[in-house]
């Protein structure tokens, strides 16, 4: 394993300590941190404090009753956060956690863990079951023009990338799937929250987007339970300023945020909260919004692309677009499975996008994953080939192309939609 990186800065204690000063907890950050344990919401967002700001009518609620795995994939709010700032605000979001679930901050127990082969940080909250795991990958820029990006590992302008906090180990594009899998059966939760998986409604920060995107990617790469698979969220970011609040309770979630932003903003002292006052005008209307995209819970019919049915006549067969025949074509999703059923059994799709008939359907195989969603986007489960501008277009859903339904690209500007009944 990694050995966990020194971080020196004023405010904390010399390496070894834990990343908080020794008043909020006297837990080693060298030794060992606590083991995942099963979760039964798992939240995967880009930057601290992402689950409150978009999330906040669902995940206060969650984290005061317990039982949430929170990952944080990038690290700091702005490409020239330090390590010192990226700590601080650790500290913040472990409070305005502790406030949600009634405990003390000093409660928490972190320290370094393993994760598919990866040193990732992990801080423990035993008694309300509540976990934040950092990747502290280095932020990319609202859109995308850090050196070291999500959106450049995605088009493979950086073959990899560095934690900040830890510059002896890196990450690929597979490696990030495999931690964020790994993770997933770990905590086995019955909930994914994450954020929107490609610029569909507007401007949104790149690492939002590729996020969402990694979050279902890594579903779609996760050994099915036998439960049945996690129900997927994905929540719309930035873009949600404009929309009407429906936040019921947007004073507790500002309440929650107030600790966060004193130790990101410095508002108040860090380990105290920043009144609703205080806080950012932007932050306080994002609060009050939470604008959510499901997958479907059941879907069956003809599965149509515009006015076209697609075909598989046999398996190993190319899937087709023919004449819609009424009573014919009829296919069925099945979001337990995450599979596309109809015609000669199941259906597949392959790296080059070409979507074709299979006789099974394997459980494991995410090739032969998709995800529906409640808007009626087909996502296809495998890995994008990289691309030379992915800013908003950066995972595989389902349209036509030359006479045959393939995966491509998708987001803005191509917003595609099919139909496999109501989703």
């Amino acid at each position: 394993m990694v050995r966990f990186a020194c971080v020196l800065a004023a405010a904390l204690i010399a390496c070894g300590g834990d990343d908080h000063p020794p008043t909020d907890a006297g837990v080693d950050a060298a030794a060992p941190g606590p083991a995942l344990a099963a979760a039964g919401e798992l939240v995967i967002v880009a930057h601290q404090g992402d689950e409150l700001r978009f999330m906040a009518k669902d995940a206060v609620p969650a984290i005061t009753q317990g039982g949430v795995t929170t990952v944080i994939v990038t690290a700091g709010t702005d490409e020239a956060a330090s390590n010192a700032d990226e700590l601080a605000q650790a500290r913040g979001l472990k409070a305005a956690y502790a406030f949600l679930a009634g405990a003390a901050p000093g409660a928490w127990q972190c320290g370094p863990i393993d994760v598919a082969g990866h040193t990732v940080r992990h801080c423990r909250l035993a008694a309300a079951r509540l976990s934040l795991v950092f990747l502290d990958l280095p932020i990319g820029n609202h859109d995308g023009s850090a050196t070291e990006s999500l959106l450049h590992l995605w088009e493979a302008r950086s073959p990899m990338i560095v934690p900040v906090t830890d510059k002896g180990q890196s990450y690929t594009q597979r490696a990030l799937d495999e931690v964020l899998a790994q993770i997933i059966v770990e905590t086995a939760p019955a909930t994914i929250r994450s954020l929107e998986l490609a610029a569909t409604h507007g401007d949104d920060h790149s690492d939002h987007m590729l996020v969402g995107a990694a979050a279902w990617l890594a579903l779609a790469a996760s050994p099915i339970p036998a439960a049945g698979a996690p129900r997927l969220l994905s929540y719309r970011g930035d873009n949600i300023a404009g929309e009407a609040a429906n936040n019921p309770a947007p004073d507790r979630a500002a309440q929650a945020f107030g600790y966060y932003a004193a130790c990101a903003t410095g508002c108040a002292p860090c380990g105290q909260a920043c009144t609703a006052d205080q806080l950012a005008a932007g932050d306080r209307g994002l609060l009050a919004r939470a604008y959510p995209i499901g997958a479907a819970t059941v879907a069956a019919g003809p599965f149509t692309i515009g006015a076209q049915c697609v075909t598989f006549p046999k398996a190993g067969d190319n899937g087709s677009l023919i004449t819609c025949v009424p009573g014919q074509n009829a296919f069925a999703y099945d979001p337990a499975t995450l599979v596309v059923a109809g015609g000669p059994g199941c259906v597949s799709s392959v790296l080059t996008g070409e979507l074709v008939g299979a006789a099974d359907c394997p459980a494991d195989a995410r090739g032969g994953h998709f995800l529906y969603d409640t808007e009626g986007h087909l996502w296809l489960g495998v890995l994008p080939a990289p691309a030379a501008d992915m800013s908003f277009a950066h995972l595989a859903c389902v349209d036509a192309v030359g006479g045959r339904p393939r995966g491509v690209l998708c987001g803005a500007p191509r917003d595609v939609k099919v139909s496999l009944g109501a989703p």
